[in-house]
């Protein structure tokens, strides 16, 4: 897999130009969609019907900058919402993007950031439809994410499970738990001592 091109240095920081060095990342064309970004509206091709979840990553609330470089955040940001589609049973095909942007952040750190979420996003093949920015106090991250599921009528719904059910989880239970207590406790000094808990809490795998 070829690297996105880094953003040239901006000298005026300005919404052209962020758009511009996302639009490095993160391509325009995929299957399930007929008008991507530039328009109000995104137009999507729908055969099956759409899951669709929202979720707020919001800075000191979901994670720090102390310990979250922008490639952490990025790739959290939206492995949060593939995870709940994969909950659902659902195959995730693309997403949108709202970004509240506080004065700190430049265009080196965005930068950074659409790399991670745009290697994620193209290990899940999702495309990026659209989204908005804004000024923001702090940093604010707002995804929406969609797909189908991966066969007909199987949308895997909390209230259709039953007393016997199996019950199944994937990977070590409370490790991202360990790593977030260690990254509060050593910030990001912890990585060295404690790598794999660390990942499991920076860069979760849906």
């Amino acid at each position: 897999m070829v690297p996105a091109p880094s953003c040239p240095p901006a000298p005026i920081f300005s919404e052209d130009g962020i758009l511009a060095c996302l639009a490095r990342h993160f391509p325009q064309a995929h299957p399930s969609l007929l008008l991507g970004r530039g328009d109000d509206c995104a137009l999507l091709k729908a055969g099956r019907p759409l899951c669709v979840s929202s979720d707020l990553f919001l800075e000191d609330v979901h994670f720090r900058r102390a310990y979250f470089d922008p490639e952490d955040t990025g790739h959290k940001a939206l492995a949060v919402n593939v995870s709940d589609l994969a909950g659902c049973g659902a195959r995730p095909l693309g997403f949108t993007l709202c970004l509240g942007l506080p004065d700190w952040v430049d265009m080196a750190w965005l930068d950074r950031f659409f790399s991670g979420m745009a290697a994620l996003a193209g290990q899940q093949r999702m495309v990026l439809a659209g989204g908005d920015l804004s000024r923001c106090q702090r940093l604010h991250i707002s995804v929406t994410v969609w797909g189908e599921t991966a066969e007909p009528g199987g949308f895997l719904a909390r209230g259709g499970s039953m007393p016997g059910d199996s019950l199944f989880v994937v990977g070590h239970l409370g490790l991202a738990r360990v790593g977030l207590h260690m990254l509060e406790t050593h910030g990001r000094a912890a990585l060295a001592q404690w790598p794999a808990a660390c990942a499991a809490h920076l860069r979760p795998e849906p």
